[in-house]
C-alpha cells in the first residue's frame, strides 16, 4: 500500500497499482486513475475544485463508493445549476463517452455519448437525500430520517452492484441481484442484499440482515445493539460477526444454525434443524421438523412446539429436557440427564451418569461408568452393556412386577408402596423400601434386603444372603438353592417364616431336613444334597431367629422345637450325598423325633 499526499496547492496526482491512500489536501487537484491496472484506492481530495480522471480499457466496470453524505447539504451548494459533483468518462483514445453531475435541486443525471439522459430526481419524500447513480452502479446516501433505499431499474436496465447508505434513522436497504454494499448507519436498520454476494454493515442500533448466500458478509461492532440475521442457508454466526445476537432460519430446507460467543437466540424453520448456540447462554427454538440441539452452557434454554417432530439434545453439561423434546444424550463430562413427561430416550457417556426419565415410558442407556437409573414406570427400559461399571436402579414402581435389566447389578426401592422385583443372572444386591417387598433372586449369588415391611425374599439359585429386617418376613428356599444365609434381626418379635417350597427339582419335606448347630448359627440342610440354609446368630438372641419352618408337605416347625431336632440329630449321621430319602433304618431312627416336633398345618 502506498500513501500519496499532495500539497495545499493545485496538484497532479497519479494512482499506482497497489491499494493506495491518496490525500490531495487543499487546492484544485487532478488525480489520474487507470481502473484497468490500478488498485482499490481510498481517496480524499480535500477542499477545492478537484477532478479524478479515469482511464482504462472500455470493458471494465468502475465502482465508486462515496463515504461522505455531506455533498450538497447544509447550504454548501444552494445556488441553482452550480456544480457539486462532476463525473466525466472518456475512452482510451480520449473521446468523451458521458458525464454525471449533481446540482443542488436538479438531481443527478448520466448522459450517454448520444446525449440520451437518465434522470434521477431527488424526491421530497427523501427529505433531501442524495442519489448518485450510473447504469452499472448505484450509490445511495441516506439522511437522518427513516429512509428506504432500493436498487432501481431504469428503461429496463437493472441498477445492481449498489452502494446503499442509510445514514441516521431507521432505514430499510434493499439491493439487487449482484454484489452490493449496504451501510445502515445509526438507527434500527434492515439490510437485504438480494441474491448476490453482499457486504452489509448495520452500524449502531438493532439491525436486521437478510442472508441468502455463503458469500454474503455482515459486519457488526461491539455494543452496537441487538442484531438479527434472517437466513435461508446454513449459517455460523462466528463466520459473519462476533457481535450479532439473533439468528433465524427461513424456509423449509434442512438448515443448521450455530452461534458465536454471545448469548444468542437461534430459531429454526420448518425443516430438520441443528442448533448450536456455542459458549454463551443461548436460547434455541426449533420449528416443525426433527430438530437437534447442542447444549454446552449452564442457562441454555430450548423451546419446542408440541408434536413438532422427534427432537434431540446433545448436552456437555447436566441437563433436564424442556417440554416436547424426546431425546437427550450426554457428551464430554456431563453427569445427569433428566427427561420430561414424554417417552424419552436418555443416553449417557463414559462418566458415572444419573439418568431419570420421569413419568413417561423411558429408555435409558448408560455407558462405561457406574450409572444410576431412576425407574418410575414398569415400562421403562434400562440398557447396560456387559462389564460396563457397577450400576444401580432406583425403583419407584409399586404393585407390579419389575424385572432387572441385563448387566445391572444393584436395585434399591424408594417410597412406601409394595414392590415386586426379579433379579437378573448377575450377583445382584436388591434393597426394598419400608413397604412390603417381594424380591426374587436368580442364578447369581444375590443379596436381598427386605427393609422394614413384611417381605418375601427368595434367593433362587446361587449362594444368597437374605436380610429380613423388621416385619413378618417370609424366606423361600428350594432344591438347587445352594447355600443361603439368613440375617434376621426383628426386635418386634414378628412371626418370620422359612418356607421350603416345592420347585422344579422336587419338594422338600419335613423328613428331608437336617438341623445342626454351627458356632452361634443354625444350619438347616437338605439331605443328600449340598443345599443348605444358615440362620446367623440363632444362638445369640431370639431376635435373630425365624419363628416358623414350613415344609413342602404342609408340616410346620416352630423355633421353640428346633433345639429338640438339633439335639437328636447331633448324635446321628446324615444320609450321604445323593441319598435324598431316609432308608428304612433311618426312618425308624428319625420318624419319632420328627413327628414329635413337626405339626401338620
Amino acid at each position: 500500500m502506498a500513501f500519496i499526499t499532495g500539497t495545499n496547492g493545485n496538484d497532479n496526482l497519479i494512482s499506482l497499482a497497489s491499494d493506495d491512500q491518496i490525500d490531495g489536501l487543499a487546492g484544485d487537484d487532478i488525480l489520474s486513475y487507470n481502473y484497468a491496472t490500478d488498485g482499490a484506492d481510498l481517496i480524499n481530495l480535500g477542499s477545492g475544485m478537484d477532478k479524478v480522471l479515469f482511464t482504462g480499457a472500455s470493458n471494465y466496470i468502475l465502482r465508486m463508493t462515496f463515504s461522505s453524505a455531506d455533498v450538497g447539504n447544509n447550504n454548501s451548494n444552494n445556488v441553482a445549476d452550480s456544480l457539486a459533483v462532476s463525473l466525466q468518462m472518456e475512452n482510451n483514445i480520449g473521446q468523451l463517452t458521458g458525464h454525471m453531475t449533481r446540482s443542488d435541486d436538479e438531481g443527478i443525471q448520466w448522459v450517454t455519448a448520444d446525449n440520451t439522459p437518465f434522470l434521477f430526481k431527488v424526491s421530497d419524500d427523501y427529505f433531501g437525500s442524495q442519489v448518485l447513480a450510473a447504469v452499472s452502479t448505484i450509490v445511495s446516501l441516506g439522511t437522518e430520517q427513516n429512509d428506504t433505499l432500493n436498487s432501481v431499474t431504469i428503461r429496463n436496465v437493472s441498477l445492481n452492484n449498489a452502494y446503499l447508505n442509510g445514514g441516521a434513522g431507521n432505514d430499510y436497504l434493499i439491493a439487487g441481484a449482484e454484489t452490493d454494499y449496504l451501510v445502515g448507519g445509526s438507527g434500527n436498520d434492515t439490510l437485504d442484499g438480494g441474491q448476490g454476494g453482499d457486504w452489509m454493515l448495520g452500524g449502531t442500533g438493532n439491525d436486521v440482515y437478510y442472508v441468502d448466500r455463503v458469500t454474503d458478509i455482515t459486519r457488526e461492532f461491539l455494543n452496537e445493539g441487538v442484531d438479527t440475521i434472517y437466513s435461508t442457508i446454513t449459517l455460523n454466526l462466528s463466520d459473519y460477526s462476533d457481535n450479532i445476537e439473533i439468528l433465524r432460519l427461513q424456509g423449509n430446507a434442512n438448515l443448521n444454525a450455530t452461534g458465536n460467543d454471545l448469548a444468542n437466540t437461534l430459531v429454526g424453520n420448518a425443516g430438520d434443524n441443528i442448533l448450536d448456540g456455542g459458549i454463551g447462554t443461548d436460547k434455541m427454538a426449533g420449528g416443525l421438523g426433527h430438530d437437534t440441539y447442542y447444549v454446552n452452557t449452564l442457562g441454555d434454554s430450548i423451546i419446542e412446539r408440541y408434536n413438532a417432530g422427534f427432537d434431540k439434545v446433545y448436552s456437555s453439561i447436566d441437563y433436564s429436557l424442556a417440554a416436547n423434546i424426546e431425546y437427550l444424550q450426554l457428551t464430554d463430562l456431563a453427569i445427569r440427564a433428566k427427561g420430561n413427561s414424554l417417552d424419552n430416550v436418555l443416553i449417557g457417556n463414559n462418566e458415572n451418569n444419573i439418568l431419570n426419565g420421569l413419568v413417561g415410558a423411558d429408555t435409558m442407556q448408560g455407558g462405561q461408568g457406574n450409572d444410576i437409573y431412576y425407574v418410575d414406570n414398569n415400562t421403562d427400559i434400562v440398557l447396560e452393556d456387559y462389564n460396563s461399571g457397577s450400576d444401580l436402579v432406583i425403583l419407584s414402581v409399586f404393585n407390579s412386577f419389575y424385572s432387572m435389566s441385563a448387566n445391572v447389578e444393584t436395585l434399591r426401592s424408594d417410597g412406601t408402596g409394595s414392590t415386586y422385583v426379579l433379579a437378573n443372572d448377575l450377583n445382584n444386591k436388591i434393597t426394598g423400601n419400608i413397604g412390603d417387598n417381594y424380591i426374587f433372586g436368580d442364578i447369581g449369588n444375590d443379596t436381598l434386603l427386605g427393609g422394614a415391611g413384611s417381605d418375601w425374599l427368595d434367593g433362587g439359585a446361587g449362594n444368597d444372603v437374605l436380610y429380613g429386617g423388621i416385619g413378618a418376613d417370609a424366606y423361600f428356599f428350594a432344591r438347587g438353592g445352594s447355600r443361603d444365609v439368613i440375617w434376621e434381626n426383628d426386635i418386634a418379635e414378628n412371626v418370620d417364616t422359612l418356607n421350603f417350597e416345592p420347585g422344579f427339582a422336587g419338594a422338600i419335606d419335613a423328613d428331608q431336613l437336617w438341623f445342626s448347630q454351627v458356632g452361634q448359627d443354625l444350619k438347616v440342610s437338605v439331605i443328600g444334597t449340598n443345599d443348605s440354609v444358615i440362620i446367623k446368630n440363632w444362638y445369640v438372641s431370639t431376635h435373630h431367629q425365624v419363628e416358623q419352618f414350613q415344609a413342602s408337605d404342609g408340616r410346620m416347625l416352630t423355633n421353640l422345637n428346633v433345639q429338640n431336632l438339633v439335639n437328636a440329630m447331633a448324635g446321628m449321621t446324615p444320609p450321604p450325598l445323593g441319598q435324598t430319602e431316609f432308608n428304612a433304618a433311618e426312618h425308624a431312627q428319625y420318624d419319632a423325633v420328627i413327628a414329635a416336633n413337626w405339626s401338620v398345618v
